[in-house]
């Protein structure tokens, strides 16, 4: 099977389980550091406190499949339930874009997001994603001015070993 065609099958299964978003989610496509990005709002926390934490999420798909549309009902679930808004950010793909571009896209990405928004950050992703969350705290800790504001990790089976 070429890239081209496990992408397409990978969608195509992503769709068959796509559940819908859930009611009072908002959803706004716009670039980011260059990258696809989709910001996910919840209604119900219209009123919340401006401060309150966002999620930044990275998909899965062992850094070769996957998108902001595979992933889509699973950042509409996560703003839903913890009432955040999500940010997902597509990244570049293998094979065609070798590491560390994926890395850098997600990096880049956060970096934006932390300078054109105050509060703190959670960064989270599934898989591949996972791998990229912990590799982006990683990578800014040493930055006084984005590792205080990256105040948590969701790693969902994240790939992190050897």
């Amino acid at each position: 099977m070429t890239i081209a065609e496990q992408r397409a099958t990978y969608d195509a299964m992503c769709r068959d389980f796509h559940q819908g978003r859930p009611a009072g989610i908002t959803v706004k496509d716009r670039p980011l550091a260059g990258r696809p990005a989709r910001h996910y709002t919840c209604a119900q926390a219209a009123d919340a406190d401006t401060s309150a934490a966002r999620i930044i999420y990275f998909h899965g798909g062992g850094f070769v499949v996957g998108s902001l549309d595979s992933h889509d009902d699973v950042c509409a679930e996560i703003c839903a339930r913890s009432r955040l808004d999500v940010i997902a950010i597509g990244y570049r793909l293998a094979p065609e874009h070798r590491h560390p571009a994926m890395f850098d896209d997600c990096v880049a990405a956060t970096r934006a997001l932390l300078d054109a928004a105050g509060g703190p950050f959670i960064l989270c992703g599934d898989s591949a994603g996972g791998n990229l969350a912990a590799a982006t705290a990683h990578a800014l800790r040493q930055d006084a001015a984005f590792s205080r504001r990256i105040i948590g990790q969701i790693l969902i089976y994240p790939s992190l070993g050897r």
